[in-house]
C-alpha cells in the first residue's frame, strides 16, 4: 500500500514539474512573438531598430534581436521572425530596386520578390548574406523599350529612334536583346529628331551622345546627362530652341561643331569639368546666352563660336589662346567688355562686326600689330575711329 502511494505522489511531482515546463514554454513563446500587424512585413533600419513597416513604429520586445545578417531574431529558439509568422532562419530574401540593394525580411510567401525598372533593365533577388544597408532613393521609372528603336553591337545598345508618346523620356539602363540583358550606353544620330520629347534622363550607362542626337527637337526644354558622358557629336543639340539649362558632365572638354546652334532659349551652359576646345559655331544664335565662364579655360576657339549671342554681356578667355577665328563674337549686340587673356597673337577677320556695345578694346602685348590691320572697317562702334589710317598702314 506504501509502495502505491510513493507511485502516485511520485506521479504527481511529476505532473507538477511537467505543467511548470509547459507554462514556462508557453510564455516563452508568447513573449517572442511580435506584436501582431495587418499582414505587413518588419524589416530593419539603418540604426538597426525593428520597424513595423505598416504603422513606421519600433518594435520593442526583449525576446527579439537583429543578427549581423540583419536578420530579425527569437534569442530563445533561434529562429527568424516577422510578423506573427516565423521562418527558419537564413530565408530573408534580399530586394533590388533600380539597382540599388537593401536588406530586409519577407513573409514567408514561398517566393521572393523583386522589383527594378522598365524597360527590359534585369533585376533579381538573392540572400541576405551581407549586412543591411540604409535604403537609397530610387531611380526614376523608366520608359519601356519598346518606345524605342535600336541596334545592338558587341552587347552594347545604341538607341536610334524614340517613338513612344511620353512627353518626359527616362532611357533604360539595359535592353534585353534576344534573351540577354545588354546595357544602353548611346545616343544615336537624330534619334529624338522631331520627337516631341520635353524631358529626356540618360541613366549611368551612357558614355556618348552622338552625332545630332536631339537634332530639331525643338519642344526639348531639359537634359539630364550622367557623368559617364565622356563626349558630345556635332549639331548634338543643334536647333533645339525649348532648352534653357543643361549640365555638361566632367567628363566632356569639347563642345563640337554647331553642338547648340540656334538653341534660342538657352540661358546657362553649368560646365564641371574643364573645356579645351570651343568649335565652330557651338553656340551660334544662342541668344539668350549672357555668360559664358567655361571659354576662360579654352585654348581653341573657332569661327563664328559666339555669333549672334545677342545676351552676352562680357567674356573672359585663357592665356592659353593663341588665335580667336573669323566672326567669333560678329552679331553680340550686348557684348561690352573682352579679356583677351595674355597669350593671344593673331586675331581673325570680322570678329566683332555689329557688337554695338563694344566701345573699347585691350590687347595683349603678346598680339602681332600686324594682325589687326584692316579688321575693324565695318565695326559699328569704333572701326576707323579708334584705328585709323594706323591699322592699315
Amino acid at each position: 500500500m506504501k509502495r502505491i502511494i510513493s507511485i502516485i505522489a511520485a506521479a504527481g511531482i511529476l505532473l507538477s514539474m511537467s505543467a511548470c515546463r509547459s507554462g514556462k514554454d508557453s510564455r516563452l513563446s508568447e513573449s517572442s512573438t511580435v506584436p501582431e500587424s495587418s499582414g505587413e512585413n518588419y524589416t530593419v533600419d539603418e540604426d538597426g531598430n525593428i520597424i513595423d513597416t505598416e504603422t513606421g513604429e519600433t518594435v520593442s520586445d526583449e525576446n527579439l534581436t537583429v543578427d549581423s545578417s540583419g536578420n530579425i531574431v527569437d534569442k530563445n529558439t533561434g529562429e527568424v521572425v516577422t510578423g506573427s509568422d516565423k521562418v527558419q532562419a537564413g530565408s530573408s530574401s534580399q530586394t533590388q530596386s533600380g539597382g540599388n540593394s537593401s536588406g530586409t525580411v519577407s513573409r514567408p510567401s514561398g517566393s521572393s520578390q523583386s522589383s527594378g525598372s522598365q524597360g527590359g533593365s534585369s533585376s533579381g533577388s538573392g540572400s541576405s548574406g551581407g549586412s543591411s544597408s540604409a535604403v537609397k532613393p530610387e531611380e526614376p521609372e523608366t520608359t519601356p523599350q519598346i518606345d524605342f528603336d535600336y541596334t545592338v553591337d558587341k552587347r552594347q545598345v545604341t538607341i536610334t529612334k524614340y517613338k513612344g508618346p511620353d512627353k518626359n523620356v527616362v532611357i533604360p539602363k539595359t535592353i534585353t536583346a534576344e534573351g540577354v540583358s545588354c546595357p544602353v550606353t548611346a545616343i544615336g544620330k537624330e534619334a529624338f529628331k522631331n520627337s516631341g520629347a520635353e524631358s529626356v534622363t540618360l541613366l549611368d550607362n551612357f558614355t556618348e551622345v552622338s552625332e545630332a542626337a536631339f537634332k530639331d527637337c525643338t519642344t526639348l526644354i531639359k537634359v539630364t546627362l550622367p557623368d559617364s558622358i565622356t563626349s558630345l557629336g556635332e549639331y548634338a543639340f543643334y536647333r533645339c530652341s525649348s532648352l534653357v539649362s543643361l549640365d555638361l558632365p566632367k567628363g566632356v572638354s569639347v563642345i563640337p561643331d554647331d553642338a547648340f546652334y540656334e538653341c534660342f532659349a538657352l540661358e546657362k551652359l553649368n560646365v564641371k569639368g574643364t573645356i579645351t576646345e570651343i568649335c565652330s559655331s557651338a553656340f551660334s544664335d544662342c541668344s539668350s546666352l549672357e555668360s559664358a565662364p567655361f571659354a576662360k579655360t579654352a585654348s581653341i576657339i573657332e569661327s563664328s563660336a559666339f555669333a549672334r549671342c545677342t545676351s552676352l554681356k562680357e567674356i573672359y578667355l585663357s592665356d592659353k589662346l593663341k588665335e580667336l577665328s573669323f566672326a567669333t563674337f560678329w552679331g553680340c549686340t550686348s557684348l561690352s567688355k573682352i579679356d583677351f587673356g595674355n597669350g593671344l597673337t593673331e586675331i581673325g577677320s570680322n570678329i566683332f562686326i555689329d557688337c554695338k556695345s563694344l566701345k573699347t578694346l585691350t590687347f595683349p602685348a603678346s598680339l602681332k600689330k600686324n594682325s589687326i590691320n584692316g579688321k575693324f572697317r565695318r565695326h559699328t562702334a569704333f572701326g576707323d575711329k579708334v584705328f585709323g589710317r594706323r591699322s592699315r598702314s
